[in-house]
């Protein structure tokens, strides 16, 4: 495709760019379907969303939000990164649980590493769907996210907080048993920011199903 060319449909996908997106985040469009109406402009993808989209998978309960990259501090610890956080952060938000802390929350499946640069994903739960933990494990698992629990969504409100969602509660998954158990629940840590840019940090349950008011988040290696 000639320079010209690729201008003129960059041009072009821009322009359609604000109303695909709103209507993938409403659910009156499918990511097949966004896919399949993109399917000629294949080469300019990466310049205007930042990824193709058969990098990303989802099904008919999910659809992906977006994606950005993240980079962890050069002096990020993970054994007191969260309290570090909270020492830092916590009058940024209207309710903060203490029990999202070094010692619940220590065990991950994977430890993001100081100083790398990492890829932010997001997806949206689609509207009367309500999948399982299960499934959200194997989306993430499908597109390859590293499961970093509650410290993955700390170092990205740090440095990214206008990337959260509005109306949604963004929630970091691990394994089942990564996640704190108390109560007869295991607690997925969970940023909620409403309309208002109001922040909460708090938690879910692995056992109950999910809705569309979560958003599902994750990081994957650039290089995978």
């Amino acid at each position: 495709m000639k320079s010209s060319n690729i201008e003129a449909e960059t041009a072009k996908l821009a322009g359609l760019q604000i109303d695909f997106l709103q209507k993938l985040r409403n659910g009156s469009i499918t990511l097949e379907g966004f896919e399949q109406f993109l399917n000629p402009y294949q080469e300019n993808l990466q310049a205007i969303f930042g990824l193709k989209l058969k990098d990303v998978k989802a099904s008919k309960k999910f659809t992906f939000f977006k994606s950005f990259n993240i980079t962890v501090p050069a002096d990020y610890q993970h054994d007191n990164q969260l309290s570090k956080f909270a020492k830092n952060n916590k009058q940024k938000f209207g309710y903060y649980n203490d029990k999202i802390n070094d010692a619940n929350f220590n065990k991950v499946s994977h430890q993001p590493e100081s100083g790398k640069t990492y890829e932010a994903m997001m997806w949206f739960i689609n509207k009367n769907e309500t999948p399982s933990s299960e499934e959200i494990l194997q989306l993430l698992a499908e597109n390859r996210i590293l499961l970093t629990g509650a410290q993955g969504l700390s170092v990205v409100f740090e440095q990214k907080p206008e990337e959260f969602p509005k109306n949604k509660y963004t929630v970091s998954f691990d394994e089942k048993d990564n996640l704190w158990y108390a109560d007869g629940d295991h607690h997925v840590p969970g940023i909620n920011r409403d309309s208002d840019d109001a922040y909460n940090f708090n938690l879910g349950y692995f056992e109950y199903d999910w809705n569309g008011v979560y958003c599902v988040f994750g990081l994957r290696d650039l290089q995978s």
